[in-house]
C-alpha cells in the first residue's frame, strides 16, 4: 500500500467532526435510523446535540454502527456524484449543474472538498478509528462518555456553525426581498413630486 496516499489521521478526525456535524444539522432523521438500528432508544424530537453525542458515543462503542456510517457516507457520496449507472462524464455535468442551481447541500459541499469515491471509506475508517481510540483510551464507561462528549462538542460546533449560517443567508434574502419594492416606491414617490413641480410652474 502507498502511504502517500493514506488520509492524515487528524485530516480524517476532522473530516468525521464535520461529517457527523453536518449530517446532524440537515439529516438528523437519518442519523437517529441508524442509531435505532444498532439498538440506541432515540427520540423523533432529539436535539440536533444530543443526536450528535448518541453518535459519538456508539462510535465508541459499536463497531457495527461505524460500518453503518461508512456505508451511509458511501451512499451519500453517490448520490452527491449522481451514481446512476451514468458515465463520469455525466456525474460531473450534473454535479456542476446542481451546485449552479441549488448551491449544493452543506454535506454534499463537505463530500466534495475532500472525498471521492475512491477515497471515502478509508478516510471515514481512519478518522472514526482514530476517534474511537482517544474515547477508549482509559477501559472505564465514566471516561468513555467524557471522551465522547468532549469530541461530540467539535461536531455540535460546525453544526451551529451552519445553523448561523444559514440564518445569516436567510435575513440577506429578507432584505432582498424589500430592496427592489422600496426602490420603487421611491422612484415613484420621486417622479411625483417632479411631476408635481412641473405642473405647478406650468400653472
Amino acid at each position: 500500500m502507498n502511504v502517500s496516499n493514506l488520509p492524515d489521521v487528524y485530516q480524517a478526525e476532522d473530516f468525521v467532526s464535520k461529517f457527523v456535524g453536518l449530517t446532524a444539522y440537515e439529516n438528523k432523521g437519518d442519523l437517529i435510523l441508524l442509531l435505532r438500528k444498532n439498538g440506541v432508544t432515540v427520540s423523533d424530537n432529539a436535539s440536533t446535540d444530543d443526536v450528535i453525542l448518541m453518535t459519538y458515543l456508539a462510535i465508541a462503542q459499536s463497531p457495527r454502527f461505524k460500518s453503518d456510517l461508512v456505508s451511509y457516507a458511501k451512499s451519500a457520496q453517490a448520490q452527491e456524484e449522481g451514481k446512476l449507472g451514468v458515465t463520469a462524464e455525466e456525474r460531473k455535468a450534473a454535479r456542476a449543474k446542481k451546485r449552479e442551481e441549488q448551491g449544493g447541500t452543506k454535506v454534499g459541499n463537505l463530500i466534495r472538498s475532500l472525498a471521492t469515491e475512491e477515497n471515502i471509506g478509508t478516510l471515514l475508517n481512519t478518522g472514526l478509528g482514530f476517534l474511537s481510540q482517544k474515547m477508549t483510551a482509559k477501559a472505564n464507561e465514566g471516561a468513555i462518555n467524557a471522551g465522547a462528549e468532549y469530541k461530540a462538542s467539535e461536531a455540535i460546533a460546525y453544526a451551529e456553525q451552519a445553523k448561523k449560517e444559514d440564518a445569516r443567508a436567510n435575513a440577506e434574502k429578507q432584505r432582498a426581498k424589500w430592496i427592489v419594492p422600496v426602490a420603487i416606491v421611491a422612484g415613484i414617490a420621486v417622479i411625483g413630486v417632479i411631476a408635481f413641480v412641473v405642473l405647478k410652474k406650468k400653472k
